[in-house]
């Protein structure tokens, strides 16, 4: 899959610090403090084997934690494809 077609617009640091924040949120169905989240800064400082990592590592929590969202797998899979997994 191309990675132009996964993302129409804006930054992906931004986009993926949005993402992370959500998936988390959903996963332990509670409100992230600000001193918490993800930004567009944290996620340009790791390399993408560190972000792959990451999100491989979401897989499992939300297979562990029987999350029931449709929306965090398929945030989790766009991700894994984005960085080949």
């Amino acid at each position: 899959m191309n990675k132009a077609k996964i993302f129409i617009y804006g930054n992906n640091n931004t986009m993926e610090s949005y993402d992370r924040n959500s998936v988390l949120e959903k996963i332990y169905d509670t409100k992230l403090p600000s001193y918490a989240l993800w930004t567009e800064d944290d996620i340009g400082k790791e390399d993408n084997s560190t972000k792959k990592n990451w999100w491989k590592e979401m897989e499992k929590e939300y297979l562990d934690n029987s999350c029931q969202d449709k929306s965090v797998s398929d945030i989790i899979v766009k991700w894994l494809v984005y960085y080949k997994v």
